[in-house]
């Protein structure tokens, strides 16, 4: 077998389902299913201690449904994924749009300028009509 790289814990129910993090915020918000189908969908841990604290307590506090079996998951290969055109592409992108809003923000800036040339000269008139 080979060497893992890394191991990470997960938690299974009797019934073949895996544990899963529902959080107190953000997407979730708390709400959901505790347990879940897929692993994919599974809260894993870095450590073994976390992860058994959350067999104990499920243990503990539902005991009519068993002891949930630990599950230990080891990396045995690391693949390097090229992000590089992906990043340039993004790099790109937040230039181009950086570049429009500036743009933009100086045909704003020109509009208003001109309104209030206008509007400067309208009210030099009147003035100047006044002064007559």
């Amino acid at each position: 077998m080979k060497e893992a790289l890394l191991t990470f814990y997960a938690v299974k129910s009797k019934d073949g389902k895996y544990l899963r993090s529902k959080g107190y915020s953000g997407g979730s918000g708390g709400n959901g299913k505790n347990w879940v189908d897929e692993i994919k969908k599974a809260k894993v841990w870095g450590k073994i201690g976390a992860a058994r604290a959350q067999v104990t307590w499920w243990a503990d506090n539902y005991p009519k449904y068993g002891i949930p079996d630990l599950i230990e998951l080891r990396v045995t290969e690391a693949v390097v994924l090229d992000e590089e055109q992906r990043v340039k592409d993004s790099i790109r992108k937040k230039e181009e749009a950086k570049l429009r809003r500036e743009k933009e923000w100086r045909e704003y800036e020109l509009e208003q300028a001109k309104k209030k040339l206008q509007e400067t000269q309208v009210r030099i008139k009147k003035l100047e009509k006044q002064n007559v």
